[in-house]
């Protein structure tokens, strides 16, 4: 991993949001360009940012970030390329979605999520923080089970991955 942003204290994945904690490292200097287009994304803040990437493309086993469904981490998943087969995963039957674009928000709690094996060098970006009020307001909100909103969306925009 490549750390765009690093946190001022114990990094904890139930922190990324919290952007007080999170600044700008000296790695993101390497990555001007990718910054200024990071600074184009509808956050108002941004907390935990980092490039992940793996020279062997092996697979990423489906998985859940966490297990609060009280908390609703606000980030968008990247990709220059398509080559990285990323996907959601229904645990129930084995069927998986694939995102077909350059971008992803999924819900991490409720939603398995994994990558298939390339072989060769794949890679992706994922920036964390707080999303504008005029992003947010475009996503239904969760009465129960707040991490589930950005599957709400989803559903509601009839996008099936």
């Amino acid at each position: 991993m490549v750390c765009l942003a690093r946190s001022e204290g114990l990094e904890d994945y139930y922190d990324l949001d919290r952007t007080d904690l999170w600044s700008i490292s000296d790695e993101a200097d390497e990555f001007s360009q990718l910054m200024d287009f990071l600074r184009t994304l509808p956050f108002a803040a941004t907390g935990r940012m980092l490039i992940m990437y793996d020279p062997d493309g092996r697979a990423v086993t489906a998985h859940r970030d966490h297990d609060s469904i009280d908390l609703c981490h606000e980030f968008v998943w990247l990709r220059t390329n398509l080559e990285k087969p990323f996907y959601m995963l229904d645990p129930a039957t084995g069927e998986k979605l694939y995102v077909g674009g350059y971008s992803a928000r999924f819900d991490t709690v409720n939603q398995y999520h994994g990558a298939d094996a390339t072989g060769e060098l794949a890679w992706s970006i994922r920036v964390d923080g707080r999303f504008t009020d005029e992003f947010r307001a475009m996503m239904p909100a969760a009465a129960e089970n707040p991490a589930s909103r950005a599957a709400l969306w989803a559903q509601s925009a009839g996008i099936k991955a």
